[in-house]
């Protein structure tokens, strides 16, 4: 009912210096994208974006762009390349470089937030501060010979102390954890929080995949997963509660059952959600036009019962068609006595005998 059994075509169009000039996806939607001379994009054609427009300076830095509608955003650079400002249609970005520190990022004044940065001999970042509506909070990092973050210091002035082990891995944060043990592969195995409560991870031999969660009597969590890696149950027996997922030919998650709730998800070929059915009752379809092609621009929610699905219509050399359609029942139940009427353009319904479905 999904789709696993078609095929999915996405072309790809290319110029002579091997530049991607199209994308036309399976439902004939086309991506469009321009260059000039110097192999740099000037225009974007895009059905949810639309017409985006590009112009660079010399150096091939992006000077300029302009969006949909008409929104104009400018970019400024320094003589080594550096982005300085982003001026927008109502706001600007602005950077400041420093002199000391072969010329790190000094601040960055956002439209909302201002954040500026002290580094050490080694430029690594020491001190940050953040300026929100003239309150300022002030981060500190110290660092060890190995460029690791040995202690943090938050706005509140609270510390953190960070503590490493022969692999390089993080071992303990003082008052958080206590210690944390690791596997040949580099995961963790078990860790010991500062409340002495414990926590086991344990893996699949042959993939490394986590198999097993378990925090003392609180948690127990265990995973199952398919060929590919996805995760296809998960059983909280802490909380008696089993959830259970399955998935298409794309990795698309279509099912799932969460002790007696469940979800059904379609899609079409260019990856849009087209419904939700929840617990068999209930369906949300997602109804999608002519652009932006991804968005939908109607939701609905009615009582779940039929739907029809792969509908073709063949015309034929006598001046006839042929219409090829499956009825789907998603109610997960039995319904009799359905009836189906298709309206022709000429006044002429045709109206079907009765059927049921199982």
């Amino acid at each position: 009912y999904i789709g696993d059994n078609e095929a999915y075509n996405t072309t790809y169009s290319y110029n002579g210096a091997d530049e991607l000039t199209g994308i036309r996806d399976s439902y004939r939607n086309n991506f469009n994208f321009t260059y000039d001379s110097l192999g740099s994009k000037i225009q974007l054609n895009d059905p949810d974006l639309g017409t985006w427009q590009y112009q660079y300076y010399l150096s091939n830095n992006l000077i300029k762009q302009t969006d949909n509608r008409g929104q104009l955003t400018r970019l400024s650079y320094d003589s080594l390349n550096r982005l300085l400002r982003k001026d927008y249609t109502e706001e600007s970005t602005i950077l400041t470089y420093d002199k000391q520190y072969q010329s790190t990022l000094y601040n960055a004044s956002l439209p909302n937030v201002t954040y500026t940065y002290t580094y050490d001999d080694r430029l690594r970042i020491i001190k940050e501060i953040a300026t929100l509506e003239n309150l300022s909070f002030e981060t500190g990092n110290n660092y060890d010979s190995m460029d690791r973050v040995i202690k943090k210091i938050l706005p509140d002035s609270a510390e953190l102390d960070f503590y490493y082990n022969q692999m390089n891995k993080l071992d303990k944060i003082k008052g958080y954890i206590n210690k944390t043990s690791y596997n040949a592969f580099g995961l963790p195995t078990n860790r010991t929080y500062f409340n002495s409560r414990i926590t086991k991870f344990d893996y699949n031999q042959q993939n490394a995949r986590l198999r097993q969660i378990s925090t003392d009597n609180i948690q127990q969590l265990n995973y199952t997963y398919d060929n590919i890696g996805n995760i296809i149950s998960i059983n909280d027996s802490i909380n008696n509660r089993s959830y259970s997922m399955s998935y298409d030919n794309l990795d698309r998650l279509t099912n799932v059952t969460i002790n007696p709730f469940s979800w059904v998800y379609s899609y079409d070929s260019i990856g849009r959600i087209l419904k939700v059915i929840r617990n068999s009752s209930q369906t949300t379809s997602m109804k999608y036009g002519f652009g932006p092609v991804h968005a939908p621009y109607r939701v609905i929610t009615t009582d779940t019962g039929i739907d029809i699905y792969k509908l073709i219509i063949y015309n034929t050399t006598n001046r006839t068609q042929i219409i090829q359609f499956y009825i789907v029942n998603e109610k997960n139940t039995s319904l009799t006595n359905i009836n189906y009427s298709i309206e022709f353009g000429d006044n002429f319904v045709f109206n079907s005998t009765p059927l049921n479905l199982a």
